[in-house]
């Protein structure tokens, strides 16, 4: 049993030659022996493709306005929010400027009267380093300095206490966004125009 000899000869579809085998193919053989697959490559394919299908880019068009149409309302809120929180906090600001103005100059007014310090009386004292920035502005308009003021009241209740009420107007006046509120509702209380 030596190599080449052992093999199983079938009706004339193998030969032995001097060692070597050869065989003889039947036609359907032959046929399924000459078929080759195709051979497919990835640079091949995408050789001749030089953009992006019509459907792709409407594909990519659509995520994005899904992604700006939750995005956009949303961060509109929160840039609203902080608007309204800097007007708070400039609003306190200045109350607190008034109270050391206040403060330095002794406030003794009978119970029931009243002093009115302009924005730019507090400035001009030095009680407030300079007058904020509006937050409803282009980034360098100020609150109006004559039109926006603090008010400070005796309590009618206890002598020994001082209201402060605020008044905050854009410069020239044209927005008021607080009007007389009182310093300890500032948190809560509704904030004029806001666009």
């Amino acid at each position: 049993m030596h190599g080449l000899s052992c093999l199983m000869q079938s009706e004339g579809s193998q030969q032995i030659m001097n060692g070597s085998v050869e065989v003889e193919m039947t036609g359907v053989q032959r046929l399924v022996r000459g078929f080759q697959l195709p051979q497919f490559s990835l640079k091949k394919l995408h050789k001749n493709e030089k953009g992006l299908t019509l459907i792709e880019l409407l594909a990519v068009i659509v995520i994005l306005a899904i992604i700006a149409a939750i995005a956009v309302p949303s961060i509109t809120g929160i840039i609203g929010k902080t608007k309204k929180e800097s007007h708070r906090a400039n609003a306190q600001l200045i109350i607190d400027g008034a109270r050391y103005k206040i403060t330095v100059e002794d406030f003794k007014a009978n119970e029931g009267d009243d002093q009115k310090i302009t924005l730019k009386d507090i400035v001009d004292d030095g009680f407030l380093e300079k007058n904020p920035v509006d937050p409803q502005g282009n980034g360098t308009d100020k609150y109006d300095e004559t039109n926006s003021f603090v008010l400070v009241k005796k309590n009618a209740t206890n002598a020994n206490k001082l209201d402060y009420y605020i008044t905050l107007k854009s410069n020239g006046g044209a927005k008021t966004y607080f009007d007389g509120v009182k310093e300890d509702t500032i948190k809560t209380a509704p904030i004029g125009p806001t666009p």
